[in-house]
Formats: C-alpha cells, structure tokens, sequence
C-alpha cells in the first residue's frame, strides 16, 4: 500500500479516493524523504 501510494502521487494523481491508509502512507514517504513535501502541496492545490 505505502509503495502503490508513493508511486501514484510520485506519478502526478492529484485525487486520493484510496481509503483511510493512504495519508498515512504519503507521510511516512514523506518523512522518509522519498516524496516531496512540494509535491503533495501541488497535488493538494
């Protein structure tokens, strides 16, 4: 899930409809440097 989460916003999805795990999944990528603080604040806008 953390992996399939990471790949999907990494990719450009900009739409979560992927259940309660998925924000949890996106910042632990985050504090784990993997994912962009920058690109989860495009996705969000």
């Amino acid at each position: 899930m953390k992996e399939a989460s990471f790949l999907s916003v990494d990719a450009g999805m900009d739409m979560h409809m992927h259940g309660p795990k998925f924000t949890d999944a996106i910042i632990e990528s985050v504090k784990e440097g993997k994912l962009s603080i920058n690109r989860v604040n495009d996705a969000c806008r």
